[in-house]
Order: structure tokens, then sequence, then C-alpha cells
């Protein structure tokens, strides 16, 4: 009627005192880990019978127990090695079993005597304690939990009157000893992942269920400091462990140890990491960024690619972003993703960009609660961070200097530099030599910086030469891109897409379209935010808007369909802002085979794409006359303007792309996982 299942390894000293006292069942199982002593023969003199698998997780190796093992009887006992079956619990599961119908419990639970120095130390022991036993298989699956995780009952669970024993001592202080050094590395394994993400609901504390309330008070003890000297304290005095006499103090005084050895591996884990000193098989990787989809903003879009990349070559990723939204939208939740990609979206302050102000509170609260989640969660192999917003690869910096994590530093804006070219603040000033040194400090501390250019990247070498430096394309977030053919548009339609910020100027455009004697020939599209709109419309005069119109930008999914609707993309630059930006909006429109109107310095990332796919214009700023030329070329070519398009989408698919850079990214994580001394300073160049 009852089947009994043990798991061992290396047990002989234990397991026949164990199995004298189940010499009533006849379906033993044992599953055995690879035990080198007597174990299996004494199991099989037994007349048990005896399953092999590799021990990775209690909770785990229990199921799989469960699901796998075709078990003779209806009820399985769960017992260890070193427990003992008294002959009147023997006799009450019986008599339980016998009894049962569907109506009745699924499982029962049980207490149980520990036994030290021939004693039962009933104080020091939190007595009673309760545990799940005797169970029908079918109705119980453990949960992933610490060494004794209960599982969890289909249906109604009962209870046991009678005691079984436990003699957890009786291979003596050093077995002891080194199975609990063993079990601690499973503690602190939950308590580190309790700690991060879970909580304490105080009404479990007082749960009538308890298995529950076991539960909780755990969990509230895992966040109180001090924690050995609390459990001796606790188990000696409030729990009456004196009066157990000498064993019950030595027997406090082990606990203790047990919950220090807890305490010091979830720090070293939190510090170095599950194997410090070794090479993990993949590796725990943080992706840093305000912005990360469904937001639109293209540096999320960029590092939702990384991390999608990350995962599928078996890594797992952690997304520290904002719940703000870069085209100014309200908050929308993600849609589902892969169990190994972990998202946090901070609710962070979502002030309108129109103002300096305000932006620099939405930088500056994503910069403190971003800086603290990053600190909250288990330690990082690798920590990625942008730089949106500026600085935010303090926190792999930070990073770095506490857990020895190693930092790449993913560029798209080189700051002051950037601040300065556009005006934002003075290059004699204070606040740019401060920001200067933040900037030299910063990557002079990465393991390696990522940059999108390499005007960008003979910048960041000059600031660090000694600083490994790899130059990465960006690339459209469309692909696979299935570009729609132009539409002959009658006026031809130039589009702007993407919020302009200070580093790219519309208004000269503007002023030379709506002046242009072509006036008429052509139609203008802003797609961008509703507060960029807003800003633009309140800075420009109206009749420099006369053949203009707004419409807002769209999703992921609809991005190739959205720049479609243009003949020509218009890409604007500020000079003095070389190897400070790249506009990656240029690659998206290359990918869906449509030319640039480019409006910047003849010398920048942008203008030499232009010239080596031969697919769009180059106009030098504040030339009003070349601008004007370039808009009378533009009304009556509309055949060039579609060889121009073909002409980027050939250079894109043969020298650039999602696929190029996102390999060159991972060859530069797994070296700064591994070997990242090994790394050599230098610059290396795709595309």
């Amino acid at each position: 009627m009852i089947s009994v299942l043990i798991l061992t390894l290396d047990e002989e000293v234990n397991l026949p005192e164990c199995l004298e006292t189940l010499t009533w069942c006849d379906d033993i199982v044992v599953v055995d880990s690879g035990s080198s002593d007597a174990t299996l023969n004494i199991a099989r003199a037994a007349g048990a019978r005896i399953v092999t698998r590799d021990f990775d997780h209690w909770s785990t190796h229990r199921n799989w127990a469960l699901t796998n093992i075709d078990f003779n009887n209806p009820w399985v006992f769960s017992i260890d090695t070193d427990e003992r079956m008294p002959e009147n619990l023997r006799d009450e599961i019986h008599q339980v079993v016998s009894a049962s119908t569907h109506d009745t419990p699924n499982a029962y639970r049980l207490r149980y005597k520990n036994i030290f120095m021939g004693k039962w130390i009933k104080h020091a022991t939190l007595y009673p304690s309760w545990t799940i036993r005797l169970y029908r298989p079918n109705k119980v699956r453990y949960e992933d939990g610490t060494v004794n995780s209960d599982p969890v009952v289909e249906g109604e669970t009962g209870a046991l009157n009678t005691h079984f024993e436990h003699y957890s001592f009786n291979r003596g202080i050093q077995h002891w000893i080194h199975k609990h050094n063993r079990y601690a590395s499973f503690e602190a394994e939950a308590a580190l992942t309790e700690v991060t993400i879970g909580s304490v609901r105080l009404g479990d504390l007082f749960n009538a269920d308890p298995l529950q309330k076991r539960r909780a008070r755990k969990n509230l003890f895992f966040r109180l400091p001090l924690r050995p000297l609390i459990k001796f304290f606790y188990m000696y005095v409030i729990r009456l462990g004196i009066i157990d006499g000498l064993p019950g103090l030595i027997y406090c005084v082990l606990l203790a140890f047990y919950e220090h050895l807890i305490v010091v591996k979830t720090w070293e884990r939190r510090r170095f990491g599950p194997t410090p000193g070794q090479v993990p098989k993949s590796a725990r990787i943080l992706l840093v960024n305000q912005f990360y989809p469904p937001d639109t903003a293209a540096t999320g879009q960029l590092l939702d690619d990384l991390a999608t990349r990350l995962v599928a070559d078996g890594h797992s990723v952690d997304v520290v972003c904002s719940k703000g939204r870069y085209d100014g939208a309200p908050a929308i939740s993600s849609s589902p993703h892969h169990p190994s990609l972990t998202i946090h979206k901070l609710p962070t302050t979502r002030l309108s960009d129109a103002s300096t102000l305000g932006k620099l509170i939405n930088y500056a609260t994503f910069q403190l609660l971003a800086m603290r989640k990053a600190k909250q969660l288990p330690r990082f192999d690798v920590c990625v961070s942008m730089t949106t917003p500026p600085y935010i690869g303090k926190i792999g910096h930070a990073l770095k200097a506490r857990n020895q994590t190693h930092h790449v530093l993913w560029m798209m804006d080189l700051y002051p530099g950037i601040m300065v070219a556009v005006g934002q603040i003075s290059e004699n000033s204070w606040l740019n030599k401060w920001l200067s040194k933040q900037t030299a400090t910063l990557l002079k501390s990465a393991d390696h910086v990522i940059t999108c250019g390499k005007y960008m990247t003979e910048k960041t070498h000059a600031l660090s030469p000694h600083t490994p430096v790899t130059t990465v394309h960006n690339w459209s977030p469309t692909e696979p891109t299935h570009a729609s053919p132009p539409t002959n548009n009658t006026p031809l339609t130039i589009m702007y897409s993407g919020n302009p910020g200070r580093a790219h100027d519309l208004r000269q455009f503007l002023q030379a379209i709506s002046s242009s004697p072509h006036a008429n020939n052509f139609r203008v599209l802003i797609a961008c935010g509703t507060a960029a709109a807003t800003s633009l419309k309140s800075s420009i005069p109206p009749e420099h808007l006369k053949t203009t119109t707004f419409i807002p930008l769209s999703p992921r999914n609809e991005l190739s369909s959205h720049l479609a609707k243009a003949d020509i993309h218009l890409i604007t630059q500020r000079p003095g802002t070389e190897g400070l930006i790249v506009p990656s909006k240029v690659y998206g429109v290359l990918a869906n085979e449509r030319p640039v109107l480019f409006l910047g310095p003849p010398e920048c990332e942008v203008a030499d794409l232009i010239r080596a796919a031969q697919c769009g214009y180059i106009v030098s700023p504040n030339q009003s006359e070349e601008l004007n030329g370039c808009l009378a070329t533009l009304s009556h070519s509309r055949a060039e303007l579609v060889s121009m398009g073909k002409n980027g989408k050939t250079y894109y698919g043969a020298q650039l792309g999602r696929v190029r850079s996102l390999d060159l990214i991972a060859r530069v994580l797994e070296r700064e996982k591994i070997a990242p001394s090994q790394a050599s300073p230098g610059c290396e160049q795709v595309g």
C-alpha cells in the first residue's frame, strides 16, 4: 500500500539503520547520485530498487523522481537516510492509508524529533516543525526552493500525530559541517533571490498553515542584520535551548555557525558570483539604458536586439530601463519575453524633454534608481551601459569596483563634447572641465568601449589610449526588411523621422524648402513625439511650416511601412558634432531602400556612408545656394532617387547589418567575460 523513496549519495553509514525500520515495505526505491562507497550494495541486499541520476537541485531532483519512477503503490513516504521510522508511526501511516478515499487528503505532514548526543533536542530545534512526507506522488510538486523545500499539494493536506526521528549528527561533526557547507550554498542562492525580487507579506507571519508561517519567517530572517548572533540568541534564549543542557548549547552554536556560512556565501555570491575565480559556461549580463521596447527610441531597439542575441547564446540577461517613453506617450506594458531575459522598468519621472530642467530631472531620477536596482541584483559577469542618460556608465563603474563585474561602455554620444558643440555649456566653463574629468575616468576604468563610428573611435582613443575600443555600426531595427517601392508621390515626399535634438537643426531646411520656387513640388513629413512637435511649432515661424505635416512615430513592427511613406529621407547634423554622435536613422533608411538628403558636415560618419554607398546627397550646413540647388535637382530626379535607394540597400546588405554588428559585440562581451587581461588596446572597425 505504501512505497518508500530515499535519496542517497555515499550513505553506507546511515542507510542500514534506516532500512531496518522499513522492513515492512514491499517497494523501496533508492535514487542515487553517484555513490562510490557500499551504498548501492546495501540497498540491493535489502531488496530496494535502484535508480541513478546526477544531482542538480533538491526540488528538480525530487520532482524528477516523482515524475519518472513508476511506484508500485499509490502512496509514497519520503525519508532521508539519517531518519528512522518508529513502529507507532508505521502503524499510523497504514491506518491512514487504509482508510483513504478520494475525499481524504492527498498528503500528510508530520513532526520529527532531532536527536543529538543521544538526547532529543526539543527546544533548540523549533519543535514542532512540520514537513510533508506522506503523499500521493501524482498530487504533489516541489517548488524551486532551498534544502528543506516542501511540496505544493493538489488538494487537502492532513496531519499525523506520530513523530519520526532525525539523527543528523550520527556520522560525526565533521560530516555535519561538510554537508551543511553544501547546504549553505543552496541557502545563499535562495537568500539572494529572495532579497532581490521577493517580499515579506506580514500576514503570512501569522498564517494558520505552519508551513506558510515558517516560509514567511525565513524570508523575513534573510533581511535581518547580525543573523548568526540573532539565531543563537533566539534558539538558546527565546526558544529555551538552555533547557536542553550541554547538547543544546553545542547545537545552538553549530546553528549559528551554519547561519554565518549562509551570510558569508550570500555576500560572496553577490560580490564575486557563483564560482569565484572560475569562468562559467554562460554569463550573467546586465544591460542599462533609459529606453527599451516597446519604447520607440532607437537606442532601446538596438539594446533589445542585443539582449535577444545574448539570450539565444545561452546567457542570462537583465535589463534596467525606465517606464518613461522617448516619444512622450504614456507608458505601456512590455510584450512577453524569454525566461532568461528579465526586464526591470523603473518608475522614474516623466517631465517634458522640451525643458532642459525637466530632462535633467528625468536623467537624475533614472540614474539614482538604476544604480540602486543594479546594486540590489545578484552579481553580474558583465555590465553593458549605454549613454542615455549621459554618464549612466557610472553604474558599470560602480559594479566593477564593488563586484569585479567587467564593464563595457557602449557609446552613442560623447559627453561633454556634444554639450559644448550644441551650445549647452561653454568650452571654458568649470562644468565642462569637471564633466571632462568624469568622462576620462569612465573611459579609463571601462574594460572595453564600443563606439558607433570611426570618428568617435578616434576621439575616444585620444581620450583614453590604453582602453580597448571597437567600432560597431548601428543597424536597422526593421531587419529583415521588405522595402516597398516608391509610389511616385506627387508632390515628392521628404521625411524626417525621430525627435530632433539640439544636434539636429531643421530650421535651415524648413526655411529653404518653404521659400524655394519648387516648394509646390514637395511635402515634408516630420515624425516625432508630441513634446518635440510642440517645441518645433513654437520655435519655427509658421510660414516655414506651410509644406510640413507632423505625424507620430511608429512602433517597430510598423517601421518599414512608416519609412516607405517617403521618397527621400532628411538627416541633419550640426557642424562641430563630428565624432560626437552618429544619427542612427541612416541605417534604417538604407535598409529600407530609400535615399538620403544629408544636411551636415562633409567629413563625418553619415557623409562617408552616403559617398561609399552612392545613396544620396550631402549638403554642407549654412550653404543656402547649395541646398536650393539640391532641392531643384530633387524636384525632377525621381529615377535617380530610386537608383540611389537601391544602392543604399545593396551597400547595407554587403557591409552593414544586425548580424555583423551583433557578432562583433558578442565577441567583445565574450572576451571581457573570459580573459579581459588578454584584450590588447587598440581600435577595431567593422563596415
